[in-house]
């Protein structure tokens, strides 16, 4: 029998066409989601750190790096949309608290009739689907596509097994809010605060919105009010909050605990931030970019979880120099998204045209 050692790239392709992608590009939001999707399965019911490291450890000799940061942040991804639960354990396999469990193949249907597949379907990862239909992959997200002669994809799926997830209850989006009465709700909960501020950052409201890495500052005197900030932990992740502050001198601080289903604490304080530029006349700048049947938004600061759950049901995530994140959308739906930027997160909308 012969024997021939696989380099990396070709141990890369063999993963991919294993886990039912095209590109063996290992580092990808899509290879790594499948990697996450697969692992969950074996290891289910699993802590977190459980997950993470075993993907981890598998990615790092065919990715040339340690993924660990990506595959981390996949796993929260995956959490927010629903393709992982976060259940208690009830003492399956000696275990109590938290677990992660993979979700059962379920759907939400977009208003251009695709679907959004959300679960794990057994070893195979995806669910099984009939001829002329196909999964397509756009970062964390999958949808189901279908020929033009297919003319209701949601009852084929629910055909073969899949439940229906109605569109409201898998979004988990905000209520629609003034800025300033959303920051009254958060300044209520504020209380004293006597820690250390000196490993304290603070998101920066005067700094130049269109570098979000560039506004993260240490707290420094010339800071006063009420500020988005990250206090370092000794295990995990920062922990965020809001506090207010009297030339430099944190008074009053509350942790941002996410209010909505499925969210984040980022994906909270990414709104607070938001608010504080609306009400202090700096509505973060959104742009709008128009050609003939697209229209693309590029974003300067992270959008939250939800907001990007709402973008994946008409349009998909695209890459724009200077741009942290864009979605392109058919020019028909974009309206809408454009709208829910101004009323959801308070946004300055430029509208430009295509070049």
């Amino acid at each position: 029998m012969n024997v021939r050692v696989l380099t990396r790239a070709e141990t890369g392709a063999c993963a991919a066409r294993a886990l039912g992608l095209a590109s063996a590009d290992v580092l990808s939001a899509e290879f790594i989601a499948q990697s996450v999707r697969r692992a969950l399965f074996i290891l289910a019911p699993c802590r977190r750190f459980e997950l993470a490291q075993a993907v981890t450890k598998a990615l790092r000799p065919v990715a040339g790096q340690d993924p660990a940061e990506a595959v981390d942040a996949m796993i929260e991804e995956l959490t927010a949309l629903g393709d992982i639960l976060l259940m208690n354990a009830d003492g399956a396999a000696g275990t109590t608290g938290a677990v992660l469990r993979p979700a059962p193949p379920t759907f939400v249907q977009r208003g251009d009739g695709a679907c959004v597949v959300l679960g794990v379907a057994g070893d195979d990862i995806s669910p099984p689907l009939e001829d002329g239909m196909n999964i397509a992959a756009a970062g964390a997200a999958r949808f189901v596509r279908a020929g033009a002669s297919d003319l209701n994809i949601a009852a084929r799926l629910r055909s073969l097994g899949l439940n229906e997830l109605h569109e409201s209850d898998w979004l988990h989006q905000p209520a629609p809010e003034e800025a300033s009465a959303y920051l009254a709700r958060w300044s209520a909960r504020l209380g004293p605060h006597s820690g250390a501020s000196e490993d304290l950052e603070v998101l920066d409201g005067d700094a130049p919105q269109r570098f979000y890495k560039g506004r993260w500052t240490p707290l420094a005197k010339k800071h006063s009010g009420l500020y988005v900030a990250r206090r370092p932990k000794r295990f995990g992740n920062d922990l965020w909050s809001l506090i207010d502050v009297t030339t430099g001198a944190p008074r009053r601080l509350a942790d941002i605990e996410p209010e909505l289903p499925r969210a984040r604490s980022c994906d909270e304080a990414w709104r607070i931030q938001a608010a504080l530029d609306a009400t202090r006349g700096r509505s973060a700048p959104i742009e709008c970019i128009k050609a003939a049947e697209t229209t693309t938004i590029a974003m300067f600061a992270p959008p939250p979880l939800w907001l990007a759950r709402r973008f994946a049901l008409v349009g998909k995530p695209v890459k724009m120099q200077g741009a942290l994140a864009a979605f392109e959308f058919p020019a028909s739906a974009a309206g809408d998204e454009v709208g829910a930027l101004k009323t959801l997160m308070w946004c300055d909308v430029l509208e430009k045209n295509a070049a």
